[in-house]
């Protein structure tokens, strides 16, 4: 008897599981709002030089000409001042910085200054930190460093939630992680200064991945096999509806401030509705540590909400269950006993060398799936609706790789998919306007179709090609590559000042490229997934043989997904990072 033998006892989609489907969708649906939330909250808004009009006379005291009549042109970070000459001026200087100009009757000489202050359109956006705090200009690049830090909170989060979830449950790691998501979102209304607001959304940051992964693998451990994918991927769809969510409350509350306080009452409101005893510790969690006697009385709990009736002889084979588990948990470190860790994913050439081509390919996917996200705003249109539509297509992406990567395999729609995202990029680069702009906008989205489908494939792509003994580890080294991509990503929006198209062109080469690189990797459908480097090493990765209509294979492949690598902590017991979104 294994784990899913007690889940066929208790039902495949009973009262209990359907209550903690329902507090797990719940949880992960208040994840984007505080990933996407600096999206509005730290938006960017049109702006122009705030300054007076100064009419004033000059005398050159050796010419004794005149100047007269000053006017001025603003921009977003200029000021420039026309005088009118009215006689000829020859080498005009002007002590107070202006320049030096040969001026003939009728001319005029210009002094360009920087702005100290500036006035902000109220179209969209009431308030934000950078119209609070003039984030523009020479400041700019402090808005980016606000996504970077968010990121960088994620990097560090992930893997020391995954240790915790690990050590000491899943639970703890889910409470933790709301609480600090709430606590800190508070907190980031209250800053009273940039610096503040960017120690808030580190924090926020490092909580993200408790409520990522952490909750949609608790979620998933309470699910039968035969509702495994599709409780997935409604987990999944939850997080989508949680994007769409936030556009349409940013749309209502325009003040950043209140946005902010308003996205942190959720995680808060299911602390205090769902309270640390009232959800069950994972089952699964409980068996690995050896806690039978409390999985026991879970177990009894979910048979009386579901009315099922467990014999007394079903709990002495779940103290069997827990020492076949720990004797596989020890053979899964490999025949010798050892323990694996990063370096063994550079101990052969083949791993090598799919190793360095996956964690570019992670780190592409996610360039371009974060990257057309936070664009999504500057598009032509509404931002709001824009962002919503970015969060919409999410859905048939999430779907569509259950079909395609079953009736072609995995490399060749992962190819697909980054071609038809990058030829979306290019294509929004064309300068257009009026209503031709729209165009460009839905080719956009089209761009955020495939690249959110790409990352949902790969991440299937990549649990089936490394073997058992490092599987964990190899998904964690991508992630956290995919990770450092993310922190990377907002400073080339700085460089729109210089050329507008940048961001569409860096995100279009670089997942071009990655869907070059995806064709040298091996194609697993179908495959039998290598246990240890050995057979990893002997398979006959280059037999490319006919894909048949196979729907038990994907749906393996997420099971395994789902118990081994999305809740795991990103360092196994051995010392390798593993996964995060």
């Amino acid at each position: 008897m294994d784990f899913d033998d007690i889940l066929e006892h208790l039902g495949k989609s009973g009262r209990f599981q359907r209550k903690i489907f329902v507090i797990n969708a719940a949880m992960l649906f208040t994840f984007p709002m505080m990933l996407f939330a600096q999206v509005f909250t730290c938006a960017d808004v049109q702006h122009t030089c705030e300054a007076s009009v100064q009419q004033y006379s000059m005398d050159d005291s050796s010419n004794n000409n005149t100047l007269n009549n000053a006017y001025r042109h603003t921009s977003e970070c200029f000021i420039r001042y026309y005088k009118t000459a009215l006689s000829n001026v020859s080498q005009y200087n002007i002590s107070t910085g202006y320049n030096t100009a040969e001026l003939q009757n009728g001319t005029s000489i210009a002094d360009t200054s920087t702005c100290s202050k500036w006035t902000y359109s109220t179209q969209y956006y009431v308030s934000t930190t950078v119209t609070e705090w003039d984030l523009v200009c020479d400041d700019k690049w402090l808005k980016q460093l606000a996504f970077s830090i968010l990121y960088l909170g994620m990097l560090i989060g992930a893997p020391t939630l995954g240790s915790i979830s690990d050590r000491h449950g899943r639970l703890v790691t889910i409470y933790v992680s709301l609480f600090l998501q709430s606590l800190f979102g508070f907190l980031t209304a209250l800053s009273p200064n940039l610096i503040v607001f960017l120690v808030c959304q580190f924090v926020v940051g490092f909580a993200v991945p408790g409520i990522l992964l952490t909750a949609y693998a608790y979620g998933i451990e309470w699910t039968h096999p035969a509702k495994r994918a599709t409780v997935g991927n409604m987990l999944a769809v939850s997080c989508a509806m949680g994007h769409m969510t936030l556009s349409l409350i940013a749309y209502f509350i325009r003040d950043w401030r209140i946005l902010q306080t308003t996205i942190s009452i959720l995680p808060a409101l299911l602390c205090l509705l769902y309270p640390l005893r009232v959800l069950p510790e994972s089952p699964r969690w409980l068996l690995s540590h050896g806690h039978v006697n409390e999985m026991n009385v879970i177990i009894q709990k979910a048979a009386a909400a579901n009315k099922k009736h467990l014999p007394n002889s079903f709990f002495y084979s779940c103290r069997q269950l827990h020492q076949v588990s720990t004797a596989e948990k020890i053979k899964s470190n490999g025949n010798d006993g050892r323990k694996y860790n990063v370096l063994d994913l550079c101990r052969t050439r083949k791993l090598r060398l799919v190793t360095i081509n996956t964690m570019y390919n992670w780190l592409a996917v996610t360039v371009a799936y974060y990257g057309l996200s936070i664009l999504s705003t500057s598009m032509a249109g509404n931002p709001y609706v824009n962002f919503c539509l970015s969060g919409l297509v999410e859905i048939p992406a999430m779907l569509a790789p259950i079909y395609v990567l079953n009736r072609w395999g995995r490399v060749k729609p992962i190819f697909a998919f980054c071609m038809v995202c990058a030829v979306a990029c290019f294509i929004a680069t064309i300068p257009v306007g009026g209503e031709f702009s729209y165009f460009i906008t839905a080719v956009a989205m089209v761009g955020k179709f495939t690249a959110a489908a790409g990352f949902w494939s790969i991440y299937i792509h990549t649990s089936e090609m490394y073997p058992t003994v490092v599987r964990n580890i190899g998904i964690g080294v991508c992630c956290s590559c995919a990770r450092i991509g993310t922190i990377v990503l907002p400073y080339t929006f700085l460089l729109t000042d210089i050329f507008e198209p940048f961001p569409y062109i860096f995100i279009g080469v670089i997942i071009c490229s990655s869907g070059i690189f995806v064709l040298f990797l091996p194609e697993t459908v179908n495959k039998t997934l290598p246990s240890t480097i050995e057979e990893f090493e002997q398979t006959d990765w280059t037999s490319r043989e006919p894909v048949k209509k196979v729907v038990k294979t994907l749906s393996t492949s997420e099971k395994y997904l789902a118990e081994n690598i999305v809740w795991k902590s990103d360092y196994n017991s051995g010392g390798g990072p593993t996964s995060s979104v």
